[in-house]
C-alpha cells in the first residue's frame, strides 16, 4: 500500500523571499545561457521519455 502524500509546507519568511527570487531570476534566463540550455535539454529528454511510455501520466497545472 502506498504512503499517504504529506502537504507541502507554506513558505515563510527568508526562504519564502529565496523562493520568489529564485522564480524572478530563472525566468530572466535568455537563450545562449548554459543554464537555459541545459533546462532546454532536459526538458527535451523528459517529453522524449513521456512519449516513448504513453501511459505514464504527468501532473501538472491546469487541466487534468
Amino acid at each position: 500500500m502506498a504512503r499517504p502524500i504529506e502537504p507541502t509546507p507554506v513558505l515563510e519568511g527568508d526562504e519564502a523571499l529565496r523562493f520568489l527570487e529564485e522564480m524572478e531570476r530563472t525566468k530572466s534566463l535568455k537563450p545562449g545561457d548554459p543554464e537555459y540550455e541545459q533546462r532546454k535539454k532536459l526538458f527535451k529528454e523528459c517529453k522524449e521519455i513521456v512519449e516513448k511510455n504513453p501511459r505514464m501520466r504527468i501532473l501538472s497545472r491546469g487541466k487534468h
